[in-house]
């Protein structure tokens, strides 16, 4: 067995681990079963499925669709940095407003890192063809 199968990778929800249960088949109680999940059971991740091996419960639950939710989650991550920083920033020099001249040019760099901040939450497009 490779040491993919073997690794059961984080929630790509919540980042607490992964969890391979052992239970009894419903269809065939003799049976055991292998299931997949989120270790939290506060957490949104859905069960995936049940398998005949605990190697195919792991390739399932490693296998999802995490790197989009990855990807969406740095996304967003560094939109909420910018935006803290945004504030901060338009705090302190609101402070030092002192003519509509400067409310003029602090409204423009404001909506400038909207811009940025935007372009980070907005869904990359796919380039490899």
């Amino acid at each position: 067995m490779s040491l993919e199968l073997k690794t059961l990778l984080p929630c790509p929800f919540c980042g607490k681990p992964g969890s391979i249960d052992e239970e009894r088949s419903l269809a065939n109680p003799d049976k055991i079963v292998f299931v997949p999940s989120c270790s939290d059971p506060d957490c949104i991740a859905v069960l995936c499925g049940c398998f005949n091996r605990r190697a195919e419960a792991i390739a399932a639950w490693n296998t999802r669709a995490t790197s989009a939710l990855t990807e969406q989650n740095e996304r967003l991550r560094k939109a909420l940095e910018a935006a803290d920083d945004m504030l901060s920033a338009a705090k302190l020099e609101y402070e030092f407003c002192n003519d509509e001249a400067d409310y003029h040019r602090l409204n423009a760099s404001w909506q400038g890192n909207l811009i940025e901040i935007r372009a980070a939450i907005a869904p990359q497009e796919n380039t490899n063809g």
